[in-house]
């Protein structure tokens, strides 16, 4: 919500409104996406270097020190 009415960089438009669609998709994310996302990097984390970021700084922050 927070995000609704304000500019960003990554889109062409400004949201007028949470799309219901897109605010389902955003609940299910946590319960049942993500849950599939850390067991693919637990299956890979031996032959892969992950690296998982908790914030926007936290990535900004990384990709400064690269």
């Amino acid at each position: 919500m927070a995000r609704v009415g304000k500019f960003r960089a990554d889109i062409p438009w400004i949201e007028s409104e949470l799309d219901p669609e897109f605010r389902s998709e955003i609940e299910r994310f946590s319960g049942k996406v993500l849950p599939e996302i850390y067991e693919i990097l637990e299956r890979y984390k031996n032959d892969k270097k992950i690296i998982i970021f908790k914030s926007r700084d936290n990535a900004d922050e990384f990709l400064i020190n690269i």
